[in-house]
């Protein structure tokens, strides 16, 4: 049950980086207008936080739930090392613990895979620069 609900909310943060790509490329007349009313009123209000483009601010997203994902996974796979260094040669705690590392590699696998993905669309559309 723990395995499906950690390969659950992976998927769904995968699934959350493409739908942010899929935001970033939206018509970029629309999108550079829109920005300009944005800075405008925030210029007006006194609020003046930045000229980043809606590009850049998805981008810095990607960036910010892909690195949330890896300390979750760097977390997660302590715990279960963990967990697998104190079984004791008890052999349900030992397979339980392998079983959530080969769960958090897979996960880690479609993090990395989102993550690429995104580059590369962003890449062929020159809307989005992951550094």
């Amino acid at each position: 049950m723990k395995k499906l609900i950690i390969i659950s909310i992976i998927t769904i943060a995968s699934g959350l980086i493409c739908f942010s790509v899929q935001a970033a490329l939206l018509n970029t007349t629309k999108t550079t207008e829109m920005n300009g009313n944005l800075n405008a009123v925030a210029n007006e209000n006194g609020a003046g936080y930045s000229n980043r483009s809606v590009e850049e601010m998805v981008s810095s997203a990607i960036r910010l739930v892909t690195g949330l994902l890896g300390t979750i996974f760097i977390i997660l796979i302590c715990i279960a090392g963990f967990t697998w260094m104190t079984a004791s040669g008890n052999d349900e705690k030992v397979k339980k613990s392998r079983d959530s590392i080969i769960a958090l590699v897979i996960g880690l696998c479609l993090v990395i895979a989102a993550y690429a993905l995104s580059a590369w669309i962003g890449a062929l559309v020159g809307a989005i620069t992951l550094k």
